[in-house]
Parts: structure tokens; sequence; C-alpha cells
């Protein structure tokens, strides 16, 4: 119900409060806050269009030729590349369409968005099923090569912890230091520190 509630306008959603009585609510407060603004500034014209082109199958023939290519370098790209795509607030959908839009090459991707853990691995399943790439859940010590995809699990950041023999490694890790987890700057540093000028966020 949640993605479903995405797909036809939402901006963001939360996790509903465990127990009869619960103080978790108002611990959303910033979100909440977050939330309401970037609806106010969203363009609802540009999300009526994309869900008219989803519901009558427009962006599937669009994404068609992307799954029958190769991981040969596209145009105008120098392979091989890692992309870290960092969302929050409204993130899902437009994820999906740059995912959907993504050529195949010699390229890996990390996608950060800031959602609940019971969420990540659906999400993750959902961009599997609407782009060319391979895409899972990010598990610790994970290796990412050409033409896959990660999500960052809910509830801890991720790091890029090494490139070789053109594979990614990352790792989880538990870290209170930032508002969101997980969240993109965390990941987005260390891809920099990693890939030097084969990252590109």
């Amino acid at each position: 119900m949640t993605f479903e509630a995405l797909e036809r306008g939402a901006v963001d959603f939360f996790s509903k409060p465990g127990g009869e009585v619960s103080t978790g609510v108002s611990r959303e407060a910033e979100r909440l806050v977050e939330a309401v603004r970037s609806v106010a500034d969203a363009d609802l014209d540009a999300a009526t269009r994309d869900r008219c082109e989803r519901d009558d199958g427009s962006a599937e023939r669009a994404a068609a030729p992307a799954s029958a290519a190769t991981t040969e370098p596209a145009p105008g790209v120098d392979a091989p590349l890692t992309v870290v795509i960092g969302a929050s607030t409204g993130g899902p959908n437009a994820v999906e369409r740059v995912m959907a839009a993504l050529p195949m090459t010699d390229c890996r991707v990390v996608i950060v968005q800031h959602m609940p853990e019971a969420f990540t691995s659906r999400f993750a399943d959902r961009l599997d099923e609407a782009s060319a790439y391979d895409v899972r859940e990010a598990s610790d010590g994970a290796r990412i090569g050409a033409g896959e995809a990660i999500v960052a699990r809910g509830g801890s950041h991720t790091r890029i912890d090494s490139y070789r023999a053109g594979r990614l490694r990352v790792r989880l890790e538990a870290d209170g230091s930032q508002s969101v987890t997980p969240a993109a700057d965390v990941t987005m540093r260390s891809a920099a520190a990693v890939g030097g000028r084969r990252a590109a966020s």
C-alpha cells in the first residue's frame, strides 16, 4: 500500500509507531516539516504526467532498449564509472525514473534513499523490475560489479570500502552522527575517496 501511494503521488511516508500509545510520532516532527515543504514546492503537473506515462506503458517502452543492452561503454561515458544517487523526501519516484532511463554500461550504482529498514528491500525489488541493472539491497561486505546496483539498507550507513578488479566493496555501519540514516553524505564522501574521477553523483 505504501508504494502504491507513492506511485499515485505521495511524496513521503512514516513508519507506523508501535504500541497502543506511542510518542514516536512526535519524534518525526522534523521529517514532517521537511515533507510539507517538499509538497509546497512540488511540480504536481509533472507528477501527473509521469503517472499517465506509466499507466499507458510508454515508460516501460522507453526503458525496453536498455534491457537488451550490454555493458559496453555508452556514448559519452568514460567507463568504468561509479554512480551514487542520493534522495530524501519525494525521492522514490524520481530514483525509479532515473534508474529506468540509465543506459547499461560499465557502471556500478549505489542508491541512498532515506527510508526505514522495512522498506529498502522492497524498494530495491521495484528498481530491479524498472531498470536494466541488477538491483538488490546492500549487505555488509557486498561487492558490486558492472551492471549492478545496490540500495542502502535502512537503519545503517553504506560506505564504499574499496575498488578492485572492477568491483566495489561496501561496508554497512551504525553511526548516530548523522541526522538521517542512511545518509547520502556518508556514501558520497566514501565514494569520492575510493573512486576519485570514476565517481559521479
